[in-house]
């Protein structure tokens, strides 16, 4: 998991509390229809226009990509510095037609810090009149808490789905608890 980001104040239950613009976006499709080398230049070019600050930032971001196998008999991979780290971080704007995935993402300065939890105790939602991204508080959410959300469309728990898109093991507290527990509780 990535740092994160620490609530500084207690916010009650249906809270907005944040708001964000995404500083660089794309379709999700763009992520994997365009051949990899094409697709890395391309983001390359369009990263020299952010600001100092939001390059910074997103070099400090996880990459659980690094590479993308091309053609696996010979062994030829492409580094994927960028798109990696865009895929690993990037927070969805709206929602397909279909429900199961992000039509269009979005890389943040604060937001893409955010990290999951399969019982998040923020949403995050595109807000089309606001052109942002804004966080809610699921709960009463304590100073000092980890502020997360759950990576997955709908909110559903599902381990498989996090491993095969972002490329980690959930070890969230929900999915460390016995599944006896799990049971009682839902």
């Amino acid at each position: 998991m990535g740092k994160g980001i620490i609530s500084n104040r207690n916010f009650p239950a249906g809270t907005r509390f944040y708001l964000e613009g995404a500083a660089w976006t794309t379709r999700f499709s763009f992520l994997t229809d365009v051949p990899t080398q094409q697709r890395e230049a391309a983001v390359a070019a369009q990263m020299l226009r952010l600001s100092p600050g939001i390059k910074a930032q997103m070099k400090k971001l996880n990459n659980h990509f690094p590479f993308e196998v091309v053609d696996k008999e010979r062994a030829i991979y492409y580094d994927t510095p960028i798109t990696g780290t865009i895929r690993t971080n990037a927070i969805p704007l709206n929602i397909d037609p279909t429900g199961d995935r992000a039509d269009k993402i979005g890389i943040f300065g604060t937001l893409s810090w955010l990290n999951h939890h399969c019982r998040p105790n923020c949403q995050q939602s595109w807000n089309a009149s606001l052109k942002k991204v804004t966080i809610h508080a699921l709960r009463d959410i304590i100073d000092d808490e980890e502020l997360t959300i759950s990576y997955v469309p709908g909110g559903v728990v599902d381990p498989d789905y996090i491993a095969d898109t972002y490329g980690f093991e959930c070890l969230c507290t929900w999915c460390m608890l016995p599944n006896s527990t799990k049971e009682q509780s839902e």
